[in-house]
């Protein structure tokens, strides 16, 4: 049975959105407003094919909206309790790209498969695949992760998901009692949960969708939290390693043979402290020999 890979990403770190300054960048890539000579993989011929799942062409419009719709209320409430002016919010959106604790929002990379897989799929084959991929907004959804702008690119090698989301922590005790807090709502535990629920999701949508006999293939083929620079350029090197055929059996081998290796070390050194423990005795010997020589003499 053929197996198929899922991979999840979730922005974090270095690969933070923190500000408006981040989300220009998610735009201009998720939104093709630039030309990318570097990035083989992306025909420009194709780009128009690539669709909008939820959002805009303007990604930071999208947040704002998001924003409003989410936390006026809460910003409301907030300002009727404070007494002084300047403890109340003006703007939610603007105090958060301003602050560098919080991050505005996330960003989030879904795949299903990889260029190998892909190659011989036609447009209309891959085109299937946007109905896949937006079983992911209900899915963060429920976990209370907003989905501003959701973009399945199928302008290159690998129809993918890149998605913009707001993390919306609620029933807070100090401040807001709704806030957006990646470190809140996306801890390792759910983000483990939500790949694996994306990962079902994904593998019984395709099933039903292509009528092809499949399974999950376990393991993300690439490391979380990379940014869309790093995972292309991390998308190339494992391309390269499949081609060796760099696979699991192979790492295993390399670490049993480091296992032996550190073994026969062991061993040696062990055989070594023997030899030197056995010269120290002869030459110890053989000065007693040389007193009882000498006594005699």
């Amino acid at each position: 049975m053929k197996e198929l890979g899922v991979s999840f990403h979730c922005g974090s770190r270095e690969n933070a959105i923190r500000s408006e300054k981040d989300l220009k960048k998610a735009d201009a890539h998720n939104n093709r407003k630039y030309k990318n000579k570097n990035n083989q993989e992306l025909d420009p011929e194709k780009s128009h094919e690539n669709v909008v799942i939820v959002g805009t062409n303007n990604i930071i419009e999208d947040v704002k909206k998001v924003y409003k719709n989410e936390f006026n209320e809460a910003v409301y409430n907030y300002n009727l309790k404070q007494k002084r002016e300047d403890r109340k919010i003006l703007d939610y959106y603007e105090q958060i790209n301003n602050d560098k604790q919080t991050n505005l929002a996330v960003e989030m990379l879904f795949q299903l498969g990889d260029s190998e897989h892909w190659k011989d799929k036609s447009m209309e084959d891959k085109k299937k695949m946007v109905n896949i991929y937006s079983k992911a907004i209900d899915i963060l959804k429920d976990r209370n992760i907003v989905t501003a702008q959701a973009t399945v690119h199928l302008d290159e090698s690998s129809p993918h998901l890149h998605l913009i989301a707001v993390p919306i922590a609620e029933n807070n005790k100090r401040g807001l009692s709704k806030q957006v807090s990646q470190n809140k709502v996306l801890t390792i535990k759910t983000i483990k949960e939500i790949r694996e629920e994306i990962e079902k999701v994904f593998i019984n949508e395709y099933k039903k969708t292509y009528k092809e006999d499949i399974t999950l293939k376990k393991g993300s083929e690439l490391p979380d939290h990379l940014d869309v620079k790093k995972y292309k350029k991390a998308k190339e090197i494992l391309k390269v390693a499949k081609a060796y055929e760099y696979n699991q059996e192979i790492k295993d081998t390399l670490e049993t043979e480091l296992e032996n290796t550190k073994a026969e070390i062991k061993q040696i050194e062990e055989e070594k402290a023997e030899v030197e423990k056995e010269k120290e005795n002869k030459i110890e010997n053989i000065e007693n020999v040389k007193k009882e020589t000498s006594n005699l003499t």
